[in-house]
């Protein structure tokens, strides 16, 4: 069964999204450890870009076939032929301007490309679809923030921690994820001393996490640098 996504190689990729977007992408992880690399000597670490993934199990009901169709075909022509993959992106939001997993692929392109303004369109689109993705407001935030628009950025890195907050009171369900997730938008947000306790905190329940140990050395400007600056 082929994995109808797309992830920059360059990232390591969070999974707490998958169920919370109901997908089950069992095969992602071993997809992620042949393809993933270092850019720099500190991993870069990407978690919101997870809706892009779109996988043969994903939770597709109610969206236009073809729209499905024309995303997944896109997907696997992303790394090699980004030009004809963002035109059946196009093609698919035409059709069903509401599958938000074509809009998010499309950030992943536009990012590629160094288009970021077109990258925080697409962002906004996912955000307006999906506002209960906490990965994907933190991705439109990052965005803004790279752009220089702060305080467009700190708007969508509180929303984010609301909604973890949400997570955490409602259900053990993915709860390492979600704390984890919640310390690197607190880090985002420039709350470094509560992001760090509970990184710390972490670091005590999983010692051998190395995740864990890359935030710990966090450095915002150098991460949306690496992140998102193409050379």
């Amino acid at each position: 069964m082929p994995i109808h996504c797309f992830v920059n190689h360059y990232w390591i990729l969070f999974f707490a999204t998958f169920k919370e977007l109901g997908i089950k992408c069992y095969k992602v992880i071993a997809y992620l450890k042949k393809t993933m690399t270092m850019k720099h000597s500190n991993i870069i670490l990407l978690i919101s870009v997870l809706i892009s993934f779109s996988c043969d199990s994903q939770n597709e009901q109610g969206y236009d076939k073809k729209a499905i169709a024309l995303n997944n075909y896109a997907t696997e022509l992303m790394l090699n032929k980004p030009d004809s993959a963002l035109l059946l992106l196009n093609e698919a939001t035409e059709i069903d301007p509401d599958y938000y997993l074509a809009h998010n692929n499309k950030i992943n392109l536009f990012i590629t490309k160094g288009e970021i303004d077109k990258a925080i369109r697409s962002a906004e689109k996912s955000v307006e679809l999906k506002p209960n993705i906490a990965e994907a407001v933190i991705m439109l935030g990052m965005l803004y923030d790279y752009n220089g628009n702060t305080d467009k950025a700190k708007e969508q890195y509180s929303k984010a921690l609301d909604i973890f907050k949400k997570r955490l009171e409602t259900s053990d369900k993915n709860k390492f994820e979600n704390r984890l997730n919640r310390a690197y938008a607190l880090l985002l947000l420039g709350e470094k001393k509560e992001g760090k306790t509970e990184i710390q905190k972490l670091l005590q329940e999983n010692p051998n996490d190395y995740t864990i140990q890359i935030l710990a050395d966090f450095d915002k400007e150098q991460y949306l640098t690496d992140l998102f600056r193409q050379k």
